[in-house]
């Protein structure tokens, strides 16, 4: 089975334990080694169990108590070749301990890889931890989401990922400007919003559980990161229920709209309309096919099928610009009006979209419907009509 601990996360200092059968990584030490020793009590461990110490970056508030903690264990500290360095210079003695972590690196039960971060920190990385009870990922301390933790995360089963200020708290906080700036840069810390968005990617490839870490004492509340990451994770299943919806209804009515052309009833309903069509499209319907591509569209646009009426208009529209020598004609400016205002008879997809909101009577919308559809065509023929004889055209 594997764990995972959060010992202490924010700007005060961070550290976290998972473990995996005999195999035990500290992820991280900026706090007190006497605090990680009695939160690893708690855990049933101690420093000299652990079987590796990984290290995101050298700030202190992730290695303020690593000197004092390397007196109580033996392990290896595994960080990147540029942490590596940084921690030999500040560490005199340390360097035999070393693990430079090159690409990935399995430890015990536990296959390891670093992903780099954008932080104002030589070498810093996150950590994606893979096991055969799950995969962890961790990313802090980063600017912006990085193309290889775009492309490392995704997967993952738990992720512990920065939340660490809101942005509007910080631009109006106390910080002076110039630390503000280093917070927002792309070297500085990921803000709520960024994470959220990022923590929607890691939830639609499989994370099920999503850790906010490193919060701003300053410039964010747990409830301010909290809603952050709600709104975008409820927006994400909104958009994906509403599409499945849509694309069920839609795929329903193109699905209609083909047994009606196969039935020969799509044929009928655009008989109906030849009459009025020729009158509006002379030219047009001079030509078949285009009349019956015009004819279907306006059948489709009828039944409120916007999506389904597309392509129909678009076929239309390319057999009358065969005609017009690089310019459109006034009849295929009318065709786009005709689509824009859609008078519709059964508002389909509008309906749907009220009836995936959970609408009892999607349909209830039908007089106004038809008032502005009305009145919206009447308008566009109208106008289209005037500025056809003002430049001189055809009546």
């Amino acid at each position: 089975m594997t764990t995972v601990h959060t010992l202490a996360s924010g700007s005060s200092g961070n550290a976290a334990v998972l473990s995996c059968g005999d195999t035990h990584l500290l992820i991280d030490a900026g706090i007190s080694c006497r605090r990680i020793t009695v939160a690893l009590k708690e855990l049933g461990l101690t420093p000299a169990d652990l079987t590796a110490i990984l290290i995101t970056h050298t700030h202190s508030d992730h290695i303020s108590g690593l000197n004092t903690l390397l007196k109580k264990t033996d392990c290896p500290i595994l960080a990147t070749p540029r942490t590596c360095r940084e921690l030999d210079c500040r560490f005199p003695g340390i360097e035999p301990r070393l693990m430079e972590a090159e690409g990935a690196v399995t430890l015990g039960e536990v296959d390891i890889q670093p992903i780099p971060t954008s932080h104002d920190a030589s070498g810093s990385c996150g950590w994606r931890l893979d096991t055969e009870g799950g995969s962890v990922g961790l990313l802090t301390d980063t600017g912006y989401v990085t193309d290889e933790a775009l492309d490392l995360l995704p997967g993952v089963d738990m992720a512990i990922l920065e939340f660490n200020h809101d942005v509007e708290a910080l631009c109006s906080g106390p910080y002076p400007y110039y630390l503000k700036q280093r917070i927002l840069g792309l070297q500085g810390h990921l803000c709520n919003e960024d994470a959220a968005q990022f923590a929607v990617t890691l939830a639609e490839n499989g994370a099920s559980d999503i850790v906010l870490a490193h919060l701003s004492r300053d410039n964010n509340t747990p409830t301010m990161a909290l809603n952050a990451a709600a709104a975008a994770l409820d927006g994400a299943q909104s958009a994906l229920e509403l599409s499945l919806s849509m694309a069920g209804i839609l795929c329903l009515w193109s699905g209609v709209m083909e047994i009606l052309n196969v039935c020969g009833l799509s044929r009928r309903i655009a008989m109906l309309f030849r009459p009025l069509l020729r009158r509006l499209l002379p030219n047009a319907s001079r030509d078949e096919e285009t009349l019956a591509a015009v004819s279907a569209n306006v059948s489709a646009n009828l039944l409120g099928l916007g999506n389904a009426a597309t392509p129909l208009g678009i076929q239309a529209a390319r057999r009358m610009a065969r005609s017009c020598g690089g310019t459109a004609s006034d009849e295929l400016c009318l065709l786009v009006v005709l689509n824009t205002a859609s008078i519709q008879l059964l508002p389909t997809t509008v309906a749907s979209v009220r009836a995936a909101f959970g609408s009892a009577a999607p349909f209830d919308i039908l007089p106004a419907v038809w008032i502005s559809s009305l009145a919206s065509v009447t308008v566009g023929l109208l106008t289209a009509r005037l500025l056809s004889r003002r430049k001189g055209g055809p009546a």
